[in-house]
């Protein structure tokens, strides 16, 4: 099972998009996670929950999740140390879920803030609109001119907690189904483990084979 990899490019222009605003906490989180761990070290398989939680960067993290799905199961379960194999390599799927699970949490805070700050825009928005009404049938020009320009920081506050919102939300999306495969995948070998390393050589063509020429030699002999 392997996950659709989603265009670099689109991706990018979602995140880069919002590096053209100033200011706000969200543009230092992207800056942080984008920032490889090990500067342009190569990423490695997770290895304690110390060296987990500082490889929580999101480069790091995607692509720790597609190399963990893009290994070939039957390969490693064809091994011949097939219990140390497995084991390991649900650990290195564990280790990954814990960290996508850190991250998500920080992307919860992230958007809680997010949101936070555009519902104070758009409150400043409402209070700009309304002495702009009362300015107008004053003929108050002072009001007027400061109603205006609140209205316009607040209208371009508002755009940019729109864009890091979209943002934020396409790294949510990509995180949520790295973190869905991965956990099915997991699950599922390790409710299964004891019996995959059992009996998983029965899979075999060639010992499918030899089982079934026996059963009809004894079918024949009986």
């Amino acid at each position: 099972m392997k996950l659709q990899k989603i265009s670099i490019s689109v991706f990018l222009v979602l995140i880069l998009g919002t590096w053209t605003f100033s200011f706000g906490s969200f543009i230092s989180l992207m800056e942080e996670h984008f920032s490889l761990a090990r500067g342009n070290q190569s990423p490695t398989t997770f290895s304690s929950a110390d060296q987990r939680e500082k490889n929580t960067d999101l480069r790091f993290l995607f692509a720790e999740s597609e190399r963990f799905l893009s290994q070939d199961i039957n390969l490693l379960l064809g091994a011949s140390d097939r219990e140390t194999t497995l084991e390991n390599y649900l650990i290195d799927g564990e280790n990954i879920l814990s960290s996508l699970n850190y991250l998500e949490s920080s992307l919860i805070n992230e958007e809680s803030t997010i949101t936070s700050t555009r519902n104070t825009c758009e409150t400043q928005l409402n209070q700009a609109n309304t002495l702009y009404s009362t300015s107008i049938n004053s003929n108050d020009e002072n009001g007027f001119l400061s109603s205006v320009e609140s209205a316009k920081e607040a209208r371009t506050c508002i755009a940019e907690q729109h864009v890091n919102l979209a943002s934020l939300q396409a790294l949510r999306n990509k995180r949520d189904r790295y973190a869905q495969i991965i956990n099915a995948r997991v699950s599922y070998l390790r409710n299964n483990q004891d019996l995959i390393i059992r009996h998983y050589d029965i899979l075999k063509p060639q010992l499918l084979s030899n089982l079934y020429k026996i059963s009809v030699d004894l079918e024949q002999s009986s």
